[in-house]
């Protein structure tokens, strides 16, 4: 008897996964060329490839999930991606004199790229059916997002802090809050940079 499995159907916007294969497999050539005369890193290319191959399935797999699932569960994003930050501070490897990343089973991992991504989820399931924007929500954001640009700017990475902030400030924009709330905030921080 012939078993029938279901057919996976798979929705794939090749305008944005063929320029990343693309660019993945530049990269790797690249690489490749630089490295074939150092023996000591003539597998680097392998290492791009790989990482590549994953990001792609990683990508084309989430793509096909309900973003809005992430809604329910934004505390633990939140809170998991807050803990991997603290563990970088405590754990992390030191390199060009910033602790920014882990090494995971020989591939260097960089939660506050994550912060990014858990930030933005989290701020986005606070400002979900908010419709009148209020200086409680402003101030409720601004207490979410604090310690996670604390704890980028801890290692230091004060590029992705500056990200963060301004990945946050755009979205209380776009949610409504004024402009001029969003000067006076962003004007604080900066003189406190």
């Amino acid at each position: 008897e012939i078993m029938n499995f279901p057919k996976l159907k798979l929705k794939i916007d090749w305008w944005l996964v063929v320029p990343i294969i693309f660019l993945i497999t530049i990269g790797t050539l690249s690489i490749y060329s630089v490295n074939q005369n150092n023996p000591e890193i003539a597998n680097y290319w392998w290492k791009h490839l790989i990482t590549g191959a994953v990001g792609v399935t990683i990508l084309i797999l989430l793509s096909q999930w309900n973003y809005k699932n992430l809604l329910s569960c934004h505390w633990f994003i939140y809170f998991a991606t807050n803990l991997l930050l603290l563990t970088v501070l405590l754990f992390g490897v030191t390199e060009l004199g910033a602790q920014r990343g882990i090494n995971l089973a020989g591939f260097y991992v960089q939660p506050s790229e994550f912060a990014k991504i858990s930030l933005t989820i989290t701020i986005a399931s606070l400002l979900h059916n908010k419709i009148t924007p209020s200086a409680i929500n402003l101030v409720t954001i601004c207490l979410v997002a604090i310690p996670t640009w604390l704890l980028v700017l801890a290692q230091p990475d004060l590029g992705t802090t500056i990200v963060m902030v301004v990945i946050t400030m755009g979205m209380l924009y776009w949610a409504g809050h004024p402009l001029s709330w969003l000067l006076l905030l962003c004007s604080s921080l900066i003189s406190a940079i």
